[in-house]
């Protein structure tokens, strides 16, 4: 990917995204500067949005997502939200699906910030043990 960004971008918008577990009223404040200061980047537009997202406001959240997608090259769409991630939507449903005799697996998505539209993938295997009654 060709897009890069200074690296005192970084920086601040760690030092944003942080605050918002250790000084939740400093986080916006924080990233309203760093879309100030950089503008032109669509992370920094991210970063507000997930601050704002966190913070309770999804829907100046999506307005800023909005914008970051309006502003990110082809080259890194691959880093910027959907529509459907935006709206909060899951690609992956949580279910339980049987892959042998007591054992299943179960795939679905978390927040990294509640509310907000980072999900991850996780994957949970379960697998039913003997119990010591049945030796």
């Amino acid at each position: 990917m060709s897009t890069s960004f200074p690296p005192s971008f970084f920086s601040a918008a760690q030092d944003t995204v942080f605050s918002l577990y250790v000084d939740p009223s400093s986080s916006l404040e924080k990233a309203t500067a760093l879309v100030d200061e950089y503008p032109s980047i669509f992370a920094s537009h991210q970063v507000l949005g997930t601050v704002l997202f966190a913070l309770g406001k999804a829907s100046a959240g999506r307005d800023a997502f909005t914008k970051a997608s309006e502003l990110t090259p082809d080259e890194a769409r691959e880093f910027v939200f959907t529509d459907a991630d935006i709206a909060g939507e899951q690609r992956l449903r949580p279910a339980l699906q049987s892959i042998d005799e007591g054992i299943w697996l179960v795939e679905t998505l978390y927040d990294i910030v509640p509310g907000g539209p980072f999900k991850f993938p996780d994957t949970m295997t379960i697998v039913r043990l003997r119990s010591k009654a049945h030796k």
